[in-house]
């Protein structure tokens, strides 16, 4: 958990300094060929390419590599037009939505202290990204756009992951 919250933490800095250099698609691109050859690796190991022939988790994984793909294309090419904070902060907004879709207009139910929670999160992050202008610079508004998608790809990661193996499905995914 300290090892993702790490990874998770330098993930902005890692990225702008490489969308400087080579872009932000290409960032993105290269992240995919890093992973997929990971994910390869390890189902090489374990033995689970032929788990891929069956198909009745496609329709998801399909859907989920749909939104996981569309959210990251934004968020790297929102990272040009904003700053490594702006985007952290933005980027967790994703939890927010989250309880939107799935607790206000969903059927999930959450406990009033995790609502208490997403509502004390959005306050938040309005007062750090507007603190004297209420602005929203373009590249906020695209990381933006991408948190709102964030619990879309999820839902349907869910459900792909379902299968006996994850790491067919996250490779399937890269």
């Amino acid at each position: 958990m300290v090892g993702l919250s790490l990874l998770e933490s330098w993930f902005p800095i890692f990225s702008i300094l490489s969308i400087s250099y080579i872009g932000a698609l290409h960032t993105y691109a290269f992240a995919l060929f890093i992973s997929l050859l990971f994910f390869a690796v390890i189902m090489l190991k374990k033995g689970l390419f032929s788990e891929l022939k069956r198909r009745e988790a496609y329709k998801d994984l399909l859907l989920t590599s749909f939104w996981i793909t569309t959210l990251f294309v934004l968020v790297f090419v929102g990272m040009q037009f904003t700053t490594a904070g702006n985007m952290s902060v933005i980027i967790f907004l994703q939890l927010f939505f989250s309880y939107l879709y799935f607790n206000v207009f969903g059927k999930e139910k959450m406990r009033l202290l995790h609502a208490f929670g997403a509502f004390i999160m959005g306050v938040g992050a309005i007062i750090v990204l507007m603190p004297k202008d209420l602005a929203f610079n373009k590249g906020d508004w695209i990381i933006l756009l991408a948190a709102t998608i964030a619990p879309i790809a999820n839902f349907y990661s869910k459900r792909a992951s379902m299968l006996p193996q994850k790491v067919k499905t996250t490779f399937f995914k890269s």
